[in-house]
């Protein structure tokens, strides 16, 4: 009977989040988060001297941001449960303020929660033991490990792709500008007959060359005027 009554409750469980349930996965996600910005401060200490002893050992000391999934997921066993707690725990860590920025953490918080609910996942969220939570937490890092591998390739094409954007940029200028001092060059020494043949056809070359009587009028005229001056002031 005991087996019996088990083996019903079991199959009577159910996956409808209650109003209880997203309060308790919330204060355990806001716990986590401020955890996880006070980790935020510290991880570097220990990351740096593991790190130094051999490259990639400080990884280990990722584990404080890879707990409030499986945790939620544990206590909550609701599907989403884990997703919503790692979530949550981003939030409440980028509200408070980290060095990663808020792209970051939130969507490495997401990538993690993902992962923990996949590992619950696999056993329709029927199992809630040692080994699913196990398998939650290796995925939820898993998932932490892949995000920042694809995030860092991704910058790495972008950097690549912009510089040789800028290096093409850089090299159409350079042959835009050799063009044209070729070309100004060229027009230097023989578009300057044509632009004289041109201008022949629109009276420009006899009007300069109408200059020099129109200097001579005008000089005629200042020396009339001041003839004029002199005489009216020898009259007066």
């Amino acid at each position: 009977m005991t087996e019996e009554n088990q083996s019903s409750a079991v199959r009577k469980h159910n996956n409808k989040w209650r109003v209880v349930d997203i309060v308790v996965a919330a204060i355990i996600a806001v716990a986590s988060g401020v955890i996880f910005w006070a980790w935020d401060f510290i991880y570097a200490v220990p990351t740096a001297l593991f790190d130094s002893l051999t490259p990639g050992l400080g990884g280990l000391f990722h584990f404080m941001w890879l707990f409030a999934g499986p945790l939620v997921a544990i206590i909550i066993r609701k599907p989403g449960a884990a997703f919503f707690g790692e979530t949550i725990a981003a939030v409440i860590e980028t509200l408070l303020g980290n060095p990663f920025g808020v792209a970051h953490a939130l969507l490495i918080g997401m990538a993690q929660g993902l992962g923990a609910e996949i590992g619950f996942a696999v056993f329709a969220y029927r199992k809630w033991n040692l080994l699913t939570v196990t398998l939650a937490g290796a995925l939820t890092g898993l998932s932490n490990g892949l995000y920042e591998w694809v995030v860092r390739r991704l910058v790495d094409t972008a950097r690549r792709c912009v510089h040789r954007l800028l290096r093409h940029l850089r090299c159409r200028i350079r042959r835009s500008a050799h063009v044209v001092r070729t070309e100004g060059a060229r027009q230097n020494r023989c578009a300057r007959p044509l632009r004289i043949r041109s201008y022949a056809g629109t009276g420009l070359i006899v009007r300069c060359k109408q200059i020099p009587h129109h200097i001579k009028v005008v000089r005629d005229f200042l020396v009339m005027a001041h003839r004029m001056t002199t005489a009216y002031e020898t009259t007066a």
